[in-house]
């Protein structure tokens, strides 16, 4: 039986009443974007999977609790955030390396592809390192709205109820963010 639904919110209040296909529709809906955000943060992708399971197991609990959720994608991303922030207090590290397109940096497309071509890529690829490698040297919460932003592509609002902070806080901290990435790519390009 396939449901449909308009919105998450009608997704939501079929949660909210126990029904477990909803949440199986929602948990397919937005699983990988917050994979995503948390293996970019600790690079495990095993222990990364396990956190985000937990995470919506979290979630279901607090849906069913029968507290309102305004912004659930929100709502997943500031419980991924806390999430991260107890692995590292747990484990004592931060990531070394890490990757912004999962497996790979960069994938050449077709087997008829020119050397300049392939340069190209090769370029593009060591560039999206260096920015990678930089990025985890940034300030936890810089990292984090630059993910959310440019990785994630979440609006300013929904940012701002994950980190609960206002809206223009969250812009300053986006300024100072890629100003922080700029002057800090500059240094390593000198």
């Amino acid at each position: 039986m396939a449901l449909k639904f308009k919105n998450n919110k009608d997704l939501l209040k079929k949660i909210s009443q126990g029904d477990q296909e909803s949440f199986k529709i929602f948990y397919n809906l937005e699983f990988e974007k917050i994979y995503r955000f948390v293996s970019f943060k600790i690079n495990n992708d095993s222990e990364a999977e396990e956190i985000v399971q937990d995470i919506f197991f979290k979630f279901w609990d607090y849906v069913r609790d029968g507290n309102n959720v305004n912004n659930a994608l929100a709502l997943l991303y500031k419980m991924a955030r806390n999430r991260v922030v107890d692995y590292y207090r747990k484990h004592g590290v931060r990531p070394k390396i890490l990757s912004l397109d999962g497996e790979q940096d960069f994938q050449i497309a077709s087997d008829k592809i020119s050397d300049q071509d392939i340069e190209n890529e090769l370029d593009i690829g060591f560039e999206i390192q260096s920015i990678e490698q930089t990025i985890i040297e940034l300030p936890d919460d810089y990292q984090d709205v630059l993910v959310m932003r440019f990785i994630r592509e979440m609006e300013v609002k929904e940012i701002a109820e994950a980190l609960d902070k206002s809206q223009g806080a969250v812009r300053i901290m986006i300024f100072r963010a890629l100003k922080t990435l700029k002057k800090l790519l500059n240094k390593k390009n000198d």
